[in-house]
């Protein structure tokens, strides 16, 4: 038979499980490069290196005008 004390324990013990795998899953950082999957000795891997170190792209331009203008148009 099925006690009513055992289905709240298993309750409890599941709403904790939860609650630690809520938890961890807004900690997880989430770093991801392909260059993970090429092996050391691999010149793509020593390409991939070198851009990383002398070609760093985190800076962002932004261009404000005045109105609209097309840009799709060649102008002369």
């Amino acid at each position: 038979m099925i006690s009513n004390t055992g289905i709240k324990i298993v309750l409890v013990v599941y709403f904790i499980y939860i609650c630690v795998s809520i938890y961890g899953m807004t900690n997880l950082v989430i770093d991801f490069k392909d260059s993970y999957f090429i092996p050391g000795e691999a010149y793509v891997k020593n390409y991939l290196d070198k851009t990383d170190i002398y070609y760093k792209t985190a800076d962002t331009v932004t261009f404000y005008t005045d109105g609209m203008m097309d840009f799709s148009k060649e102008q002369a």
